[in-house]
This record gives structure tokens, sequence and C-alpha cells, in this order.
């Protein structure tokens, strides 16, 4: 009987502890959150441990007027009609220098060159409209070959050198004034809802002026292809801002990150990049027009089960020590198929974008803001 109770005491305490182990396990691995975190509003920082090795710390970006309003739209990928873009670009349809060409669009490509107009100064430029706007100018031509900004999966590269370099105010204008200008630009001649910058660097004369020596000086067995460049004379008139901007829709961005999926599914993304100098915007490139069909209301999960999918998600899978440091609400285009016209057709879904980072490396993963499920590519 001694015994019997011995045991049962020892039960009893060996319970508590390990129900007191459980309890604090259970709180290290998902801490309560708080009210903000609960309830974000744009702009709310956010700092939450998913995992042993995985942090959320963003701030995070939504509407200011937050997401009840918010709808899922069925769209029609377009394109641009060369016949309203190019009097907007140019001020009128040109006497000359203007051709046609068949597109798999219900419109065919617009191309030109010549003369850009009063706005221009009547410098010489280029002018594509189809799927996509591309105008550039006879000056840009000589800066473009030079400017090595790339994309690597979620990371930008200014010609291998650390983007922080590219950061200073030029002499002609400040960065804020210059992004606000080539964005008015940008939406007058493409005619969508809004336009914001997202990223912008600043290239002086004298950088590109050292990029052109150094591919100058490239032996042919460092070439992944002959380069065969005039040498150009560089001044003030060249040092130039180059940006991405991002295309807003009904109140939110649109995914501008070019997306390849392992099913090949097209993902008609917004990719806007452009560049100014002290003469004006002398490049944009805009892909993709969305024309709305029709619309339905939806209602988005609460913010914590996002969090708790993409818990989830870091659970199931080996991770280096990473951080989330980007948690951006967007319209993701999911295509459905082609209509009649040949005109691809897409969903805009609600989801919540994020950056995740590691050591030098990053890439967004894509969470439905309707359902928590993840897109994955």
């Amino acid at each position: 009987m001694k015994y019997r109770k011995i045991f049962a005491v020892g039960c009893l305490i060996c319970g508590v502890l390990l129900s007191g182990c459980r309890g604090e396990s259970q709180k290290t691995g998902q801490e309560e959150l708080t009210a903000e975190e609960k309830n974000p509003k744009n702009g709310s920082q956010i700092t939450i441990q998913l995992t042993e090795d995985v942090k959320l710390d963003a701030q995070i970006q939504m509407p200011e007027t937050g997401t009840d309003s918010i709808k899922e739209y069925r769209v029609e990928v377009d394109g641009f009609d060369g016949e309203e873009v190019i009097p907007k670009i140019l001020g009128a349809m040109p006497d000359s220098g203007l051709r046609t060409e068949e597109s798999s669009l219900p419109d065919p490509t617009y191309l030109y060159h010549g003369p850009l107009g009063p706005e221009w100064n009547n410098t010489d430029g280029s002018v594509i409209v189809s799927s996509h706007v591309t105008v550039q100018t006879s000056h840009w031509d000589k800066i473009d070959p030079f400017i090595s900004v790339s994309q690597i999966g979620a990371e930008v590269s200014v010609n291998e050198k650390d983007v922080s370099e590219f950061q200073e105010e030029l002499g002609f204008s400040g960065r804020e004034e210059a992004a606000e200008r080539v964005s008015e630009f940008v939406k007058s001649i493409t005619g969508y809802e809004d336009v914001r910058c997202t990223e912008e660097y600043s290239i002086s004369y004298q950088e590109l002026e050292a990029r052109q020596e150094t591919l100058k000086s490239l032996s042919e067995s460092d070439q992944a292809k002959p380069i065969d460049l005039d040498t150009e004379e560089w001044t003030e008139a060249d040092s130039c801002y180059w940006m991405r901007l991002e295309q807003i829709f009904h109140g939110l961005p649109v995914l501008s990150s070019r997306v390849t999926r392992q099913d090949d599914l097209y993902i008609p993304s917004s990719v806007i990049e452009a560049g100014c100098t002290e003469k004006g915007v002398e490049y944009v490139s805009a892909l993709n027009h969305f024309r709305e069909i029709s619309s339905q209301e939806t209602e988005l999960l609460p913010v914590e089960d996002i969090y708790q999918a993409l818990r989830t998600k870091f659970e199931r899978m080996i991770s280096a020590p990473a951080v989330i440091d980007e948690m951006k609400l967007i319209y993701y285009p999911m295509t459905t198929g082609r209509n009649e016209s040949g005109c691809w057709e897409c969903d805009m879904l609600p989801v919540w974008q994020f950056r995740v980072s590691q050591e030098e490396n990053s890439q967004y993963i894509y969470i439905n803001a309707m359902d928590g499920m993840e897109i994955i590519g």
C-alpha cells in the first residue's frame, strides 16, 4: 500500500512537470500576438518568431482603408491600343516612321522610330506598343548598355555592387521628385489607375564611364558574347536615375516580379522599368494591361491565419536561418486560359507577398489571402 501511494504521488508530480513543459514549449513556439499584430494597419511593424530559425520582421503594406472593400476580379490581358497610346507619347499620330505588325492580340503591334515630339525636345527615339509599351530615346541608347541593373530572385544587383552605393541624389533632381515625375508620366501613357516607384538607383556619369572602361578591357575569354562598343564621352547630362515601379489595380499593387512556374503556366505580372536624366524621362517599359471583366465580393482570412500558414510551411521544411522582411498585400493574376479573342484571362487574387531573406539571397512566397493556401510556382 505504501509503495502504491509513493507511485501515485510520483506519477502526479511527473504529470504536472510534463504539463508545465508542454505549456512552456507551446508558448515559445507560438507566442501570444499583440493587438497590433492581430489587427494590423498599413505601416504596422510585425515581429513574430515563427520557428526557431525563421522570423517575421516586416512593416506591413496594405491599403490605408483596410481590407473590407477588397474584391476578386476577372480580367482580360488585352494589351495596349497603339491608336490610343502613341498620341499620348508623341502628341499626335505621326505622318511617317510608323508601321504595324500582326500580333497574337486583337490589336496589331505598333512600331515607330523618329522624332518623339515637343515633350521630348524633338529628340529621336523608338516606340513599341503591343502587350507592352516601350519608349526609348536615342540618348538612352548610349546609356543602356552600361546600366547593368538585374534582378536575381527577389534581390536587385546593380553591376554586382552594393545597391547602397547607388542611393545618392543627382544634381538635376532629388530622388523623390524624379520618382514622382516618372510615375506620373508612366500613368499618363499607360492609363493605369496609379503607379508607384518601389526601387530607385542613381548612376553618375563617372560610374558609366568606369563601366565602359571595364567592359572594353575584358578579354574575349571573359566575355559571354563578343562586345563591340564605341568609346563614348560622358558628361553630367548622362547621369541618370533607374527605377522599378508597380501598377495599382483597384487600390492594390499588381504582382511586379516575373514568375516562372514549374508547370509552365503563364503568369502575366506587371513589370515596369524607367530611366530619366536632366532631359526628362528617357526610357519606359511597361508590361501588361488589364481590362476588368467582372468582380465579386470576397472575404479575407484574419491575418492570424496567414501567420499560421507561414509557420506551418516552415515547420514542415528544413530551413537555414531566415528573416521575412516584407509582408505586402497584392493582386496576383492567376491565368485561367485564353478567350475567343486570343487574350489571356486571369483571376486577380488578393495575395500576401512575403520576401524571405537568407544571407545574401532572397525569394518570394505567396499566400492566398482568401484561403491561406500557398501559391506555389
